[in-house]
């Protein structure tokens, strides 16, 4: 999330070229330690363009004409973190894909939208899954993210919610944060579910 330079220096020239060469370089020192870079869509797509939800296309229209020269092995992580769409189709993921570029879908905490796409890149092989928690990081926020991530990464149906694994799963989720270290309780899971009652044998 970065704003264009303001020294006078930087700003000769065309902005969007200088995205490209610098995402380039960066991506040939990702690709020589053995890895691929990934970068988000955003930038790349136009203010305004029609074709995309308007909430998220923040880049210009010279930024959407030259991502076609970034390196092919960039993958492009294409954030969608509102409802699913009537038809179930995703345009940008499309938009991408068509260039040429390996894409990921990446929903973020709306379980409907996890799940549709999931759905859809079980449908489209073509197209990765890369769940997103960022800041919520606790309590059912966490816990739904988490769990219809992995149905939806490992290919399984929609998960419901049930008792049982709402406190198998926030237990589990404490056991990770130990290694933080987090040791309060309140601070990890939902500390009120994570072992069952006290219950005491009726006379």
């Amino acid at each position: 999330e970065a704003t264009p330079p303001s020294c006078p220096e930087c700003m000769k020239g065309c902005y969007a070229d200088k995205v490209v060469a610098h995402i380039s370089d960066m991506a040939a020192t990702v690709r020589a330690c053995g890895a691929r870079p990934i970068i988000w869509h955003d930038m790349f797509l136009a203010e305004g363009d029609s074709r995309f939800p308007k909430d998220y296309c923040f880049g210009t229209r010279e930024m959407a004409e030259r991502v076609g020269r970034l390196p092919r092995d960039v993958v492009i992580a294409e954030w969608n973190y509102l409802p699913p769409y009537e038809d179930g189709d995703f345009p940008a993921i499309r938009h991408f894909h068509d260039l040429g570029f390996d894409v990921l879908t990446c929903p973020w905490d709306r379980v409907e939208g996890i799940d549709a796409q999931g759905r859809f890149a079980q449908a489209n092989p073509w197209c990765g899954f890369l769940g997103t928690t960022w800041h919520h990081a606790y309590g059912n926020p966490l816990r739904d993210m988490l769990v219809h991530d992995a149905h939806a990464a490992w290919g399984g149906d929609p998960m419901p919610f049930c008792k049982p694994w709402h406190a198998r799963i926030m237990t589990l989720l404490r056991q990770v944060q130990w290694d933080m270290p987090v040791r309060d309780r309140t601070e990890t899971g939902i500390f009120q579910l994570d072992t069952p009652p006290v219950t005491h044998p009726t006379k």
